[in-house]
């Protein structure tokens, strides 16, 4: 795996326990002059997301981070990884087998995932937990999350992004991830057994993708699909890039 030098380590040196990171939410617009500063003071918390290490570890963490990606790792990262919106908190730690984890916990949004290095030296974000609150679904929050996650991603040269797609039809534990990120372009490999008892119209079908595509299987898919381990091919060009650019044409064009 390739190391980190000599002049990141001393920076990484100089990085402290906590560092407050201020971005700009999605459509923002600049406070008027007009404005109190105690106004703009309130507007630019809401725009920032602190990025918090255990107690005096932060040199450990942006260390363990820029030697699983093989390059220099800076606080933003871990915002952009975690798709954090502003006003939140996002908590880097490791555990025993030394995996990164990057959580956040904020009003309406909160995620769990893990920046790995493959024994194969594929690099991996694993995303472990993605939650909207129920009240801000349907809003964009999520494809937005979603598209800095992949921006970030790309930028630190993640091969793939894995994830379990769950189904549970429980309303007070519904989840509904199998029928959400393979629109965002998440697709799998088709279990044989599962793929034979498709309807005899989608028997041919070896990869979700395929489902999806034929007619009437995305129907089919949502009413009676499964949870599935699915991940987002980061290679430039590849189906998932496609189908993720298809989904967010389609949903600037109000459909």
């Amino acid at each position: 795996m390739p190391g980190v030098g000599a002049s990141h380590a001393q920076a990484l040196a100089r990085a402290m326990a906590t560092v407050t990171i201020t971005r700009v939410a999605m459509g923002a617009k600049p406070a008027p002059a007009r404005k109190k500063d105690a106004e703009r003071s309130d507007q630019s918390r809401k725009n920032e997301a602190r990025v918090q290490y255990p107690a005096s570890n932060a040199r450990a963490m942006l260390g363990l981070a820029s030697e699983i990606a093989g390059r220099p790792v800076v606080p933003e990262d871990f915002v952009e990884l975690a798709g954090a919106p502003g006003g939140s908190t996002v908590k880097v730690e490791s555990d025993r087998e030394s995996r990164l984890i990057i959580s956040v916990k904020a009003r309406a949004y909160s995620f769990v995932g893990q920046l790995i290095r493959r024994p194969d030296e594929s690099l991996v974000l694993k995303l472990d937990s993605v939650t909207v609150a129920r009240s801000r679904r349907r809003q964009g929050m999520g494809r937005e999350a979603f598209a800095r996650q992949l921006e970030e991603a790309r930028k630190l040269g993640v091969d793939r992004i894995e994830l379990l797609a769950a189904r549970n039809d429980d309303p007070r534990f519904l989840q509904v991830g199998y029928k959400v990120w393979p629109k965002f372009g998440f697709d799998a490999d088709l279990d044989p057994p599962r793929a034979a008892g498709l309807p005899k119209g989608l028997r041919r079908a070896r990869r979700l993708s395929d489902l999806l595509a034929e007619p009437g299987g995305r129907d089919w898919w949502e009413k009676h699909g499964w949870s599935i381990r699915l991940e987002f091919d980061m290679t430039a060009g590849s189906r998932s890039w496609q189908a993720w650019r298809h989904y967010v044409q389609r949903k600037q064009a109000g459909r």
